[in-house]
C-alpha cells in the first residue's frame, strides 16, 4: 500500500429527514449515531461527519454527552466535521440572501458546539450552482464536496481520471473553489453491502476495479445519510447497535478498505490536487442544477412536486420579501430557513406536515398585487386591426400579432421596431415529421397520463381595454374539461414589455405536468452558435450558459425521466429574470416568485432547418413523492401567475437586467 492512495467517507446526519417524527430521534441516536462515533473511537478511519445546524442543536436537547464527544473526537483528528448550513435547503432555490443566512447562522452554530469553523462545506442534497460558490468563499470556506456523477453526465467529454483528485470548480463570478468528490455509484455500493444485498467479495471486485494501478488516488467510499444503517424509518432493527447488523458490516468493510488505502482527512485529499488541472464548470445546459443520484432526484423534486412544492416555496419567497425589506432578527430568519427547508417537501409525515403547514399559515403575508393595471375603457378600434385569425396591435414601443383562435397565443412579437424574436412556428416548419405540430408563445399545456391534453388553445373573442396610463389590456375566458382559465395580456404603453397573466381556478388538478407562459424562440433572429442563457440559481451572480457551444446535445429539461418522473431539471430564476438570445438580441421574462414560485424550463433542440428553442413555467411536475394533502387547499390554488417579456440588449455588451 502507498500513502498516496487514500479514501474518504462522509456521513451525512439529518434529524429534519422527511419520513422522520420526532418521537424517533432517540432511537435513531442509539442506532445510527453513537455507532458512528464508536467507528471513529475503535477504528483509524476517520470519519468526515456532516449534519445541518438543527440536527446537531436537537442532538444537544437529547443527549449533550454526544455532542460532547464528536466534538473531542474532532479536536483529536479522529473525526472531521464538515458543515452544510442551520438547515438542509435547497439552495439554488432560495435567493443570495437566504442562502447567505443559512450559511452564516450555521456556522455560528458549529463553532458554539464543536469549538470549529469548518473548511469544508457539504452541498445540500448535492444540488449545485455555480453562483453560489460565491456564497461559500463570504463564508471562509475552502472547498465543497459535491456529487461527481451528474456533473460528468453533463460534461462527457471529462476523462475518467478527474474522478480521483479534487478539482477546482469554476463559479458564475469567474473565481473558483476546489471541489471535494462524492460518488453516488460508490455509495450506494456500500449501502447494499451492509444491507446484505450484495457480497464481500462482489464489493472487493467494485473496489479494486476503481483502485487499478494509479496513483495518486482520493476514493470517495461513502457520500450519504448514516440513518441507513441498522435503522428505518417505522422499522427498528434488533441487532446491538455497533455489535452486530449493518454497523458490523461497515466495520468490515472499512478494516478491508483500510489494507487497500489510507484513511484521510480533507487536508491531505485536498492536497492531491494538480497545478495542471484546468478549472472545470459543474453545471451544464442539460443540468443546469446537478443533483444527487439518479434522474428522479431533480431541481423539481423540490419545487413543483410533493404535496406543495409551489405552495410552500411560494409562502416562503413572501415570507422572505416582508423579512429582506422590512428586517427581521435571527430568530424570524431562522424560523424561514426552517419553514425552506427541503425535507418539508418530500416523503413527509402526517403529523409533520400538519404542524409545518400551520406555521406556513401563520406567517403568511397577502399576495401581491396581480400586475394588471386598475379600471380600463374601451379602445380606439383603429389601434387594433383584425388579419384573418390575427389580431395585430401596434405600440409605441412593440408590434404583436395575437392568434384569437388559439386562446390569445401571440403569434409574432417585437420590439422597438426589430426583429420578430418570439411567437409562433407554423406546422411543418420543422423538416423532420416528430416536429410537424404547431409551436406557440404565451400558452398553457397541461399532460396527464391516459387523458388528452388540456390547453388553453381555444377561440376566444376578448376584451379589449385601455388604462388610463395607455396600456393596452385584452382578457379573455377559456374553458377547459377542468374549468374556466381567465387570461390577459398587457401591452406597455411607456416601455417596451408585454405581460402575460393567467389565473387557473380549476376545482381538481390531475396528476401529471403543469406548464404555461411558453416562449418560443423564432429560428431565424437568432445565431444558433451564439445562443446564451443567465439566470441566477441562489447565488449573487448569475449563472451563464453558452447555448451554442454546450448544447451539441439537446436540452430538454421537461422530458420524463420514466413514466413516474415527469421532468429532468430546471432553473432556480432565484432574482425573478432570465435572459436568453445572442450578442444581438435577447429577451429577459421577468415574474413575481412571491405570487407563485414556477420552474422555469428550457427546451433546446436542432431540428431542420433550424432549432427549437422555448422556454416554459412549470407548475406542477410529478415523481414519487406527489401526494394530495387531505387537510386543506394547496396553497396556491386557485392559481394566479404572470410573467412579462421584454428585450435586452444581447449578450455583446455583458450588462445584467
Amino acid at each position: 500500500m502507498t500513502a498516496e492512495r487514500y479514501a474518504y467517507a462522509v456521513f451525512h446526519l439529518n434529524l429534519g429527514f422527511s419520513s422522520l417524527d420526532e418521537d424517533a430521534h432517540e432511537t435513531v441516536l442509539e442506532k445510527c449515531y453513537r455507532p458512528l462515533l464508536d467507528l471513529a473511537e475503535d477504528e483509524d478511519f476517520q470519519p468526515w461527519i456532516e449534519a445541518p445546524a438543527t440536527t446537531l442543536l436537537r442532538i444537544d436537547d437529547l443527549d449533550p454527552g454526544w455532542i460532547d464527544r464528536l466534538r473531542r473526537l474532532v479536536a483529536e483528528g479522529r473525526a472531521h466535521f464538515i458543515g452544510s448550513g442551520y438547515v438542509q435547503a435547497i439552495a439554488p432555490l432560495l435567493p443570495a440572501r437566504a442562502n447567505a443566512e443559512n450559511l452564516r447562522q450555521g456556522w455560528a452554530v458549529y463553532e458554539r458546539l464543536l469549538g470549529v469553523r469548518p473548511g469544508i462545506a457539504w452541498v445540500n442534497e448535492q444540488a449545485y450552482a455555480g453562483g453560489l460558490l460565491a456564497l461559500y468563499r463570504q463564508e471562509g470556506i475552502e472547498a465543497i464536496v459535491m456529487e461527481w456523477n451528474n456533473c460528468h453526465a453533463g460534461h462527457p467529454e471529462w476523462p475518467q481520471e478527474l474522478a480521483l483528485r479534487p478539482q477546482r470548480a469554476l463559479g458564475a463570478d469567474g473565481e473558483t473553489l476546489p471541489v471535494i468528490w462524492n460518488d453516488s455509484i460508490a455509495f450506494q455500493k456500500l449501502q447494499r453491502l451492509a444491507h446484505g444485498e450484495i457480497t464481500m467479495a462482489e464489493y472487493r471486485r467494485h473496489i479494486n476495479g476503481r483502485i487499478g494501478g494509479q496513483v495518486p488516488i482520493c476514493l470517495p467510499v461513502y457520500g450519504n445519510d448514516a440513518e441507513v444503517f441498522d435503522f428505518r424509518p417505522g422499522r427498528y432493527g434488533t441487532e446491538a447497535p455497533g455489535k452486530s447488523g449493518e454497523w458490523l458490516r461497515l466495520r468490515e468493510a472499512f478494516a478491508w478498505l483500510g489494507e487497500q488505502l489510507t484513511f484521510a482527512g480533507p487536508k491531505t485529499v485536498l492536497a492531491c490536487q494538480r497545478k495542471e488541472d484546468p478549472p472545470i464548470r459543474l453545471e451544464s445546459a442539460r443540468h443546469p442544477v446537478p443533483v444527487k443520484k439518479q434522474g428522479k432526484y431533480n431541481l423539481t423534486r423540490w419545487a413543483v412536486t410533493g404535496r406543495d412544492d409551489l405552495g410552500i416555496n411560494t409562502a416562503c419567497w413572501r415570507i422572505y420579501d416582508r423579512l429582506a425589506h422590512a428586517g427581521g432578527d435571527e430568530r424570524q430568519w431562522r424560523n424561514l430557513l426552517e419553514l425552506w427547508a427541503s425535507d418539508y417537501r418530500t416523503h413527509i409525515t402526517e403529523r409533520r406536515w400538519r404542524a409545518h403547514r400551520v406555521r406556513l399559515l401563520r406567517a403568511l403575508p397577502p399576495a401581491p398585487d396581480d400586475g394588471l393595471p386598475g379600471r380600463t375603457r374601451q379602445v380606439n378600434g383603429n389601434l387594433c386591426r383584425r388579419r384573418g385569425r390575427f389580431l395585430d396591435i401596434a405600440m409605441p414601443h412593440c408590434d404583436i400579432s395575437i392568434n384569437l383562435r388559439r386562446g390569445l397565443a401571440i403569434d409574432a412579437l417585437s420590439f422597438n421596431g426589430g426583429a420578430v424574436l418570439c411567437g409562433g412556428i407554423d406546422h411543418g416548419y420543422f423538416s423532420d415529421i416528430d416536429w410537424s405540430a404547431d409551436w406557440y408563445t404565451g400558452n398553457l399545456v397541461l399532460e396527464t397520463a391516459n387523458r388528452h391534453k388540456v390547453t388553453d388553445l381555444e377561440a376566444v373573442d376578448p376584451i379589449i381595454g385601455r388604462a388610463e396610463n395607455g396600456d393596452i389590456v385584452l382578457g379573455a375566458r377559456i374553458e377547459t374539461p377542468l374549468g374556466p382559465i381567465r387570461k390577459h395580456l398587457r401591452l406597455y404603453h411607456d416601455e417596451a414589455r408585454i405581460g402575460i397573466h393567467y389565473h387557473v381556478g380549476w376545482h381538481e388538478w390531475p396528476e401529471g405536468s403543469l406548464r404555461m407562459g411558453f416562449l418560443t424562440l423564432r429560428p431565424e433572429s437568432f445565431d444558433r452558435q451564439r445562443l446564451q442563457l443567465r439566470t441566477h440559481n441562489g447565488g449573487p451572480n448569475p449563472d451563464h450558459y453558452a447555448l451554442g457551444r454546450e448544447s451539441r446535445t439537446p436540452v430538454r429539461h421537461g422530458d420524463p425521466v420514466s413514466l413516474l418522473v415527469s421532468a429532468r431539471s430546471g432553473f432556480g430564476m432565484t432574482e425573478g429574470w432570465l435572459e436568453i438570445g445572442d450578442d444581438r438580441h435577447s429577451l429577459i421574462v421577468e415574474t413575481d416568485r412571491r405570487q407563485a414560485a414556477l420552474l422555469p424550463m428550457l427546451e433546446l433542440c436542432d431540428i431542420a432547418p433550424g432549432f427549437y428553442c422555448a422556454l416554459s413555467f412549470s407548475a406542477q411536475e410529478m415523481d414519487e413523492t406527489r401526494r394530495a394533502d387531505p387537510y386543506g387547499r394547496p396553497l396556491c390554488r386557485p392559481l394566479d401567475w404572470h410573467c412579462t417579456i421584454r428585450p435586452g440588449n444581447g449578450f455583446g455588451r455583458g450588462e445584467t437586467p
